[in-house]
C-alpha cells in the first residue's frame, strides 16, 4: 500500500449511505469523460502544467519536538491534512488552484514528510555507510543522508532521508507521484520543486 492509501479509505467511505443506481453511475462516468478537458485534475491538464513555470515559493515553518524547521516550497503545492500523525506536513500539486488548503486526491502528486519504508535504510546507512542499491545517492548535507529515486507500491518516489539528530530524524522529505508522470517534463518540474525544498531546509 502507498503512503496515502489509508487516507483514500477515509474519503471512499464518505457518502456510502447514499443509494446510486447503475444508470446514474454510468451517466456520471460518461459526463466525466466528455468533460475531461475541463477537469483540472485530468491527466492531460496535469501533464501540460509542466509547460507553465512553477509559482513563486513560500516559506513553510513548523515545530517538531523541541526543534523548529523550515523550507521553501512552490505555491503549486497546497497543504492538506493527511489525517495521519506520521504524515505531516503534506502538500498536493494543484498549480491552477488558489487556496490555502485542499482535499486529498490520490491521482495528484504530493510532497510530504513521513516516517515510512525508508526509515530503516536511513538508520542503517548512518550506522554502516552502505546504501541499499543504485537508486540511492549520498547527500553532502548536514540534514540529509541520501536521496532516492525509485518505485514503491505502485508509486514513484523521489525523496531525501533525514539524518539522525535532526528534527525529523530518519524520516523522508519526499515526492510521490503516479507512473504516468515518470520520464515526462512534469516529473522534472516536480523534482526541481522538491530539490528546492531540500536545499532550503533549515532548523533552529
Amino acid at each position: 500500500m502507498g503512503i496515502f492509501d489509508s487516507i483514500k479509505k477515509i474519503f471512499d467511505n464518505v457518502g456510502n449511505d447514499e443509494s446510486i443506481s447503475e444508470s446514474q453511475k454510468n451517466n456520471e462516468s460518461v459526463q466525466t469523460d466528455s468533460n475531461c478537458s475541463e477537469n483540472p485534475h485530468s491527466d492531460t491538464e496535469m501533464l501540460n502544467s509542466a509547460n507553465v513555470a512553477a509559482k513563486p515559493s513560500v516559506l513553510y515553518k513548523d515545530e517538531y519536538g523541541d526543534k523548529t524547521y523550515s523550507f521553501m516550497i512552490s505555491s503549486d503545492f497546497i497543504e492538506f491534512d493527511s489525517g495521519c500523525c506520521e504524515v505531516n506536513p503534506a502538500f498536493q500539486y494543484e498549480p491552477s488552484a488558489d487556496k490555502e488548503y485542499t482535499e486529498y486526491d490520490e491521482s495528484l502528486p504530493n510532497i510530504s514528510i513521513s516516517d515510512n519504508e525508508f526509515h530503516d535504510a536511513a538508520y542503517e546507512y548512518q550506522k554502516n555507510g552502505i546504501l541499499p542499491d543504485e537508486n540511492y545517492e549520498k547527500c553532502q548535507s548536514k540534514y540529509f543522508l541520501f536521496k532516492v529515486n525509485t518505485e514503491l507500491n505502485g508509486k514513484q518516489i523521489y525523496g531525501y532521508a533525514f539524518a539522525g539528530n535532526t528534527a525529523r530524524e530518519y524520516e523522508m522529505l519526499m515526492l510521490e507521484y503516479s507512473a504516468d508522470v515518470k520520464d515526462t517534463a512534469l516529473e522534472k518540474k516536480l523534482m526541481s520543486i522538491l530539490d528546492e525544498a531540500a536545499s532550503t531546509y533549515a532548523e533552529d
